[in-house]
């Protein structure tokens, strides 16, 4: 339903929505000289239609605090601990943009603290090192937005930033990252630089000459056609109510096997599949790179329901090339859905031609496959995770992606990105088209354990050996590439290291919490999707288990030089049948080398981003 301009002049024809009609109704109700205090949600503040309700909140909104209701026997216990609202108190009368901002508060003492606070210390992150709710205040986190402010929001939300009041709102959490926001807002958006508009501020030449990625970009003769495209495919419903698709848990071919979200992660187009008895969304097992081979293919829980034909007549094609479809081409595929509590929250990677998802995955692919590269490095890295943190959103799209900053992203981290992605012979083409011609920085850590991936350039056409396949090395790869983008975006390390302090709460627990072994293999960690991985004991029953905390500190404190267990595999087919069950899980021995070690986060984040500017200082092409 539609509202009426004339029935909610503040609201325009906005969809109607009852919270947003009340403080439609606060404002043609208020007095001039009167203020309102309203409860509510902040959809409208990211709401790619809510343009021009924002350009009326803004100059109203005099203090906007906003919690997250995780501690809900103390705020509303009735409601979901991962709703989030937020207390608005609103002026009667528009004026130019200025107001108290606090954002991921968690109780009201808190923000009544921050605002008696001194300033000294350093500003507390969503949760302490134990991985408790941290409540304390701090003054630096009360942050005071006007104009100026605004508009360095609107360069880095919007890819039409001609008016500021009508941007999405980034809402900083302190000040620290008012100065991380103009930092992100001097890069030109991959919409931006994909469409090869020239708009206020960034000559065209300037920014594509950084871009290039050895003469691949090419720019579209015509800024109005479309040079990028994003889809979802089908929904689980709708795609089973057409007929196109069914849902049947089992190996497929390439070519017939459909994704969900839960198939990939950061990096990883094959990180879990699902068990062969699937009943509810947990049922996956976690993929062991070394045991894929190179035309490996995880189980699907859709397949197509009819004539393959049918359902390639259906797919989308590019709208700069009626002749291909947009299946046909390497995508950056993401999880649509958002979950700010996880390790992660920005989930991408990069998928090879003719594979299809159902829509709890976006894939977007652009005309220029050197662009796909680019946005590819970028979702891989910490920046840009928090960046999609900051913008709130329960689903994030293609259409949000390419409204992210696109700074001159390093070829070494398009190269780390591309070592990560490539463990199947379906990325033959697209390494062998770019790999061997990007430069590739030596590693920043002279551990032995990375001499087991071989060279750090990988090989120069694909083969199994390509991809990087040890935990140790695929973990630096990763942080390799927060540096190096967050380099590109004119950040400092102070910066990166506080992104990670505040809003990677859960990462910094996997990480105090994940040891390898000389392998460079992971031998025992926390996190719940990984609890088959690593040392395995058997419990009471005989079944393979993680041992407990206080039973793996027993094992480390025994010094031992060797660890074996056994352990049962139910990710691979036959092997006399690509495309069926093996007739029971595969029982594996599996074998870590000790001394079995741990990894600092921050220490390696200090050591690269060292190494890197050492690099450039000498020369060296990065």
């Amino acid at each position: 339903m539609i509202t009426s301009p004339l029935m909610n002049s503040f609201l325009g024809r906005k969809a109607k929505n009852l919270y947003l009609s009340f403080i439609d109704l606060s404002f043609r109700h208020m007095s001039e000289h009167g203020f309102a205090g309203l409860i509510h949600q902040d959809g409208h503040l990211t709401d790619n239609n809510g343009q021009h309700f924002r350009t009326k909140w803004y100059r109203r909104i005099c203090k906007h605090f906003e919690f997250t209701n995780v501690l809900s026997s103390k705020n509303f216990s009735e409601v979901s601990q991962t709703r989030r609202f937020s207390l608005n108190v609103y002026r009667g009368q528009p004026s130019d943009v200025e107001f108290i901002n606090f954002v991921d508060a968690y109780l009201p003492s808190q923000i009544e603290e921050s605002f008696c606070h001194d300033g000294s210390g350093k500003i507390p992150g969503l949760r302490d090192s134990d991985g408790k709710i941290d409540v304390r205040g701090h003054a630096n986190r009360v942050v005071v937005v006007d104009n100026s402010t605004l508009e360095q929001i609107a360069r880095l939300s919007e890819v039409d930033f001609s008016s500021h009041l009508k941007a999405n709102y980034l809402a900083p959490i302190s000040l620290d990252f008012v100065d991380i926001f103009s930092h992100l807002g001097k890069h030109p958006t991959f919409g931006f630089i994909a469409a090869g508009s020239i708009m206020s501020g960034f000559p065209l030449q300037e920014t594509t000459n950084l871009l290039l990625l050895n003469g691949a970009v090419e720019l579209p003769p015509s800024p109005n056609k479309p040079v990028w495209h994003s889809t979802g495919f089908w929904s689980d419903a709708s795609g089973q109510k057409t007929g196109c698709i069914c849902k049947r848990t089992e190996f497929r071919k390439l070519t017939h096997s459909i994704l969900s979200g839960p198939h990939i992660y950061v990096g990883n187009p094959y990180y879990q599949t699902p068990n062969r008895l699937y009943n509810s969304p947990s049922d996956y097992e976690h993929i062991d790179m070394f045991n894929v081979s190179s035309t490996y293919v995880p189980r699907s829980n859709f397949g197509p329901a009819c004539d393959f034909t049918k359902i390639d007549d259906d797919l989308p094609v590019c709208p700069w090339d009626s002749k291909t479809k947009i299946s046909d081409l390497y995508r950056v595929a993401l999880r649509k859905m958002i979950s700010m509590s996880g390790e992660r929250s920005l989930i991408a990677t990069l998928i090879p031609p003719d594979v299809l998802h159902v829509d709890s995955l976006e894939s977007i692919a652009f005309r220029d496959q050197a662009l796909t590269l680019l946005l590819h490095a970028f979702l891989l890295s910490l920046p840009a995770d928090c960046l999609v943190k900051i913008l709130k959103k329960d689903n994030f799209r293609g259409a949000d992606a390419v409204r992210l900053p696109c700074p001159p992203i390093s070829q070494t981290a398009v190269h780390r990105g591309l070592r990560l992605t490539s463990l199947t012979a379906p990325y033959a083409d697209i390494w062998d088209r770019y790999a061997p011609s990007l430069s590739c920085a030596p590693w920043s850590s002279t551990d032995n354990r990375l001499r087991i991936d071989g060279p750090v350039a990988g090989t120069k056409h694909w083969d199994w050996t390509t991809a990087l396949r040890t935990d140790f090395a695929r973990r630096l790869a990763l942080i390799e590439v927060d540096v190096l983008v967050a380099q590109s975006l004119d950040m400092t390390l102070e910066q990166l290291l506080e992104m990670y302090r505040i809003y990677f709460p859960v990462l910094q627990q996997n990480e105090a919490n994940t040891y390898f072994d000389q392998q460079g293999r992971i031998v025992w960690t926390r996190p719940g999707s990984l609890a088959n991985v690593g040392y395995l004991e058997p419990d009471k029953a005989g079944t393979p288990k993680r041992p407990s905390l206080s039973r793996w500190r027993e094992i480390l404190e025994s010094k031992q030089e060797e660890l074996t267990c056994i352990a049962y595999d139910d990710t691979l087919p036959d092997p006399n049948n690509r495309y069926a069950n093996a007739e029971s899980p595969r029982e594996i021995k599996r074998r870590f080398v000790g001394p079995f070690t741990q990894c600092n986060r921050v220490d390696d984040y200090k050591r690269a981003w060292a190494h890197f500017d050492r690099l450039r200082a000498d020369g060296v092409e990065v």
